[in-house]
């Protein structure tokens, strides 16, 4: 069981490994052209909070609840630090990078059923 936990655990930091990097391929803005980059951000933290639910629906019924804290905890805290790094270094407008900060910490307090402080402390 302990196996199956850190495998689960594993997966989901390479899922957010590859988010965060979708979110640092957004091309940057250009003066002459529209930029969609708050559409691609909230693309991409809409599929991120969809991947933490499926996860909290789908595993979390077959842990026990100490289980469960512990692994969705660990799973908080790599999204935390991915993607405060991630959104930090890609230098986004201020709005779009702090919507995207706030819809992934809900989505982790969602997943640990902590406030969403608690569970992301870096992105709130």
């Amino acid at each position: 069981c302990f196996e199956i936990r850190q495998k689960l655990v594993a997966i989901m930091r390479e899922r957010g490994d590859a988010r965060a990097g979708e979110l640092k391929a957004i091309p940057d803005a250009r003066q002459d052209e529209p930029f969609s980059s708050e559409t691609l951000v909230t693309e991409i933290t809409n599929s991120i909070a969809k991947e933490l639910a499926t996860i909290a629906r789908v595993v979390g019924d077959g842990l026990t609840r100490k289980d469960a804290g512990a692994v969705f905890g660990e799973i908080a805290r790599a999204f935390d630090e991915t993607f405060a790094d991630a959104l930090k270094e890609k230098d986004l407008p201020e709005k779009n990078a702090n919507d995207a900060a706030r819809a992934i910490a809900l989505a982790l307090g969602e997943l640990t059923s902590l406030d969403d402080t608690e569970a992301a402390p870096r992105l709130s």
